[in-house]
């Protein structure tokens, strides 16, 4: 059997549920917003984010994905939609986009420390290699550079794309994981973390319909939610219980050397973002 998606973009009818409720999160009750982003407005992006909101590559190097991130340009990959931020993946150009909320040159830029909670909206495409991810990384710039040595890494949401004929998956599943790099905590899970999401909600899958991907982080725990339903909760890893940690959003293709074809896509594939909010 094989399986392509049709991504459509509706011009007609009623906006519904689109861009930053009106209202906070529930699980950031007692917080301050301090920081949204509706991408209701041109993208303000640079290489290494020096004089914009956003960098365009990981911060401390190690840009992971088998199609470069790339520094923005009028061709792309990031493009404006009405009020969606589209991170678009082209295996023509070789170009497709990550952001960042800290420079990758001096760690400026806006960072989040326990407790808080932050969220992103967005519908992405499941393509043979796509590998969209919402993420969060302790900072680990000091002393005028990049500390190698240790890190906390929190998967809000990896999704994994492909089903089709040369990489079956599984749509409706994604991973929410939290790692710990250079150091070991007893407790930090190890191998598949699922989150099913017909368990949830209407059932849909991250490429059917859009989602808001929730992270809770306190001294305590790690919740992870979808649309403000709790799906995993973890204990907190120490690195993280006590430094701060920065953001980033990305279309990855074929990283860990997953097959990759897009040619029933026209070699092009879309990430819609409607909108990313943190609360301290």
């Amino acid at each position: 059997m094989d399986t392509c998606y049709l991504q459509l973009y509706n011009t007609g009818g009623i906006s519904w549920n689109e861009g930053i409720p009106h209202s906070a999160p529930p699980a950031a009750r007692g917080m301050a917003l301090v920081f949204q982003d509706d991408f209701n407005a041109p993208l303000s992006i640079s290489s290494t984010g020096a004089g914009s909101r956003y960098a365009a590559h990981k911060p401390g190097g190690g840009d992971f994905s088998q199609i470069p991130f790339s520094d923005p340009t009028n061709h792309g990959p990031f493009f404006q939609r009405d009020t969606y931020l589209i991170i678009r993946a082209d295996t023509n150009s070789k170009t497709t986009g990550l952001l960042s909320s800290i420079s990758t040159t001096d760690g400026t830029g806006v960072t989040v420390k326990a407790p808080y909670y932050l969220e992103c909206r967005f519908i992405a495409p499941s393509a043979p290699g796509t590998w969209p991810a919402w993420w969060v990384v302790t900072d680990e710039y000091m002393n005028g550079g990049w500390n190698g040595t240790t890190a906390d890494e929190i998967d809000v949401i990896e999704a994994y794309g492909g089903e089709g004929l040369r990489n079956p998956n599984a749509p409706l599943i994604y991973e929410a994981t939290p790692h710990t790099w250079g150091y070991h905590a007893n407790g930090t899970p190890s191998g598949n973390n699922h989150v099913y999401m017909h368990k949830y909600g209407g059932g849909a899958g991250w490429a059917y319909i859009p989602h808001t991907y929730g992270l809770l982080v306190t001294r305590q725990d790690f919740v992870f939610y979808l649309d403000n339903v709790e799906v995993r909760r973890t204990p907190a890893t120490p690195v993280a219980e006590n430094h701060p940690m920065y953001f980033m959003v990305d279309l990855a293709i074929g990283g860990n050397g997953w097959p990759v074809d897009l040619a029933r896509y026209g070699n092009v594939v879309d990430m819609y973002v409607d909108f990313i909010r943190a609360y301290h």
